[in-house]
């Protein structure tokens, strides 16, 4: 009788034992499906970020990109106005011709705020994929991830500043020219001069401002591709 009750206990035990095992067989496929299923989710909302950050991107490098014709023809012209061998007809004609450029370039500027709403939407949308519970072994990557796409809008956002600022300090320029009447006089030599070393600041801040940008959007790629999706 009892070696009957042992085998009987012994079943029951075993069978015990297997429906343990398929429980945790179920409950652990279960949540490996669902942190996939989260990972997959703010991958699909970070691709999303990616395409329309770029494009923010290309605006806020237009407006100061060396090979921008609109750039060029307007240094070109602003280095006449202020040449002194430069006869007064075409000092004016320039600054003419300057301030219609700067018109342009404004409107290349505007480009980088018209991207910015897109962006802080697909910011907040794998922000809210980052906090989901099946992302908590990732919530570190993704929460530096998310800082890290703020900081790129803010930066952006100076590069517009300083942009809009350097383009209307060239447009005074041009409006003193033809205010006197395409004449370079020593006094406004003089204080050109004297705003030197703060248009040189206003420069360096642009340009350091735009070397924040692409070290920013490499630390990006890298603690993406640290999630092991490529």
């Amino acid at each position: 009788m009892k070696n009957i009750l042992r085998k009987i206990k012994a079943v029951i035990l075993n069978r015990r034992f297997k429906i343990v095992v398929v429980v945790l067989a179920i409950v652990g496929g279960a949540l490996w499906w669902y942190t996939n299923d989260s990972l997959s989710k703010f991958i699909a909302a970070y691709d999303s970020y990616e395409v329309l950050a770029g494009v923010q991107q290309n605006a806020a490098y237009v407006p100061g990109a060396t090979n921008n014709p609109v750039r060029d023809q307007l240094n070109a012209d602003l280095g006449q106005v202020l040449g002194d061998k430069t006869p007064a007809k075409e000092r004016l004609a320039r600054a003419a011709e300057g301030l219609e450029l700067l018109k342009q370039l404004n409107t290349q500027v505007d480009a980088i705020n018209t991207t910015g709403e897109p962006v802080a939407g697909a910011i907040a949308a794998f922000e809210a994929e980052a906090r989901n519970p099946g992302n908590i072994l990732h919530r570190s990557v993704m929460a530096d991830l998310v800082s890290n796409a703020k900081v790129q809008m803010a930066t952006i956002q100076t590069i517009r500043g300083l942009s809009y600022k350097a383009n209307f300090e060239t447009i005074q320029i041009f409006n003193r020219i033809i205010a006197e009447k395409g004449q370079l006089t020593d006094k406004y030599k003089i204080e050109l001069n004297n705003d030197i070393p703060a248009v040189e600041e206003e420069f360096n801040n642009r340009q350091n401002a735009y070397a924040d940008l692409e070290k920013n959007i490499n630390v990006m790629q890298n603690a993406f591709d640290s999630l092991g999706t490529h």
